[in-house]
């Protein structure tokens, strides 16, 4: 029985790891900060490139010459309404669960180190550029991180798990990465 399977999975979470909270912590912060930035001129529809870059935005001739800082400061900063938007749905969506499936700090270092990643695919695909900003780097190394858990343990997440996050997986992937392609100030670098 479906309901059965999902209930037993669910209990497995909860006893390998029993509380979420670093999912949480990161869309706060994300949220937290996007509001400061409102506060300070970012733009809630249109981005202010100067507040951004002022907050710690990744831009090659800034990061380079000794702000290394930028390159995961940059993974807490959005561009608007709609970025944050999508990247805190799209990890509010997944983060629970491979948070439970990894445990808290692994999953913390998951997030951190796919968000360090996207930053330094940026700085070296956009050639100095772009600013870039947002989670989504962070975000894609989580959805990987679930990919390979399920690619390693076949049949460890149940078929019905998987499906009713495959929806929301899509869109967000099929949205970054053909938003990316079509606009040439989104940064393609970062989801890859």
């Amino acid at each position: 029985n479906l309901a059965a399977e999902q209930d037993l999975f669910g209990r497995h979470l909860v006893g390998a790891t029993p509380r979420v909270w670093v999912t949480h912590a990161i869309i706060a912060i994300n949220v937290v900060v996007f509001l400061a930035m409102l506060v300070d001129g970012a733009g809630l529809l249109e981005p202010n490139s100067a507040v951004h870059l002022r907050w710690g935005a990744n831009f090659g001739p800034i990061t380079k010459e000794g702000q290394w800082w930028r390159l995961l400061a940059c993974t807490f900063l959005h561009f608007g309404l709609l970025h944050i938007a999508m990247n805190m749905w799209a990890l509010w969506g997944a983060g629970g669960l491979v948070e439970r499936l990894y445990g808290n700090f692994t999953f913390l270092a998951i997030y951190l180190f796919a968000g360090l990643t996207g930053s330094f695919a940026s700085l070296l695909w956009n050639a100095d550029r772009v600013v870039s900003a947002g989670a989504s780097g962070a975000i894609f190394g989580v959805y990987g991180a679930l990919g390979a858990y399920v690619l390693r343990q076949p049949g460890s997440v149940p078929a019905s798990v998987l499906k009713s996050l495959s929806g929301s997986t899509i869109a967000f992937i099929v949205y970054s990465i053909a938003l990316g392609a079509v606009v040439s100030a989104i940064d393609n670098a970062a989801h890859v």
